[in-house]
């Protein structure tokens, strides 16, 4: 018997970055920034990426895999983006929508014919013995 994944800490941690999520929306200004080694990093990023982690920790426990979860978590955030920087029109949605559901489709038929899970393996370790 397989054992199960537990994917209930992933709840736990979306929970946990939704309080520092809010304190940055109402804390710091959206048009400031940081200087980190001489470079200007606007607040904007920092949004996206808490976003980004906050989204990735409940898409994993929506979807009960970290693959899909980091997925949509990246679709959303990239919709986010792109509303950001001035592009509402669906079909850059939809092309991010296709590239997003392209990389689940190659990453699940990569899966599905990889040797471990085929028992090609197996197979070769027995030619090998004998």
């Amino acid at each position: 018997m397989r054992a199960q994944k537990k994917f209930l800490p992933y709840l736990y941690l979306f929970f946990g970055t939704l309080l520092p999520l809010l304190l940055f929306i109402l804390l710091f200004d959206p048009t400031g920034s940081i200087t980190l080694f001489q470079v200007e990093i606007g607040y904007p990023l920092f949004l996206f990426l808490i976003l980004l982690a906050s989204f990735f920790f409940l898409f994993t426990f929506v979807f009960a895999n970290r693959r899909r979860g980091l997925l949509a978590s990246l679709f959303v955030v990239g919709i986010l983006v792109l509303r950001f920087f001035g592009l509402r029109s669906i079909f850059q949605t939809a092309i991010l929508l296709i590239i997003i559901l392209l990389i689940e489709y190659l990453y699940s038929i990569r899966y599905k014919t990889s040797p471990r899970k085929t028992g090609i393996v197996k197979d070769l370790k027995g030619q090998l013995d004998n």
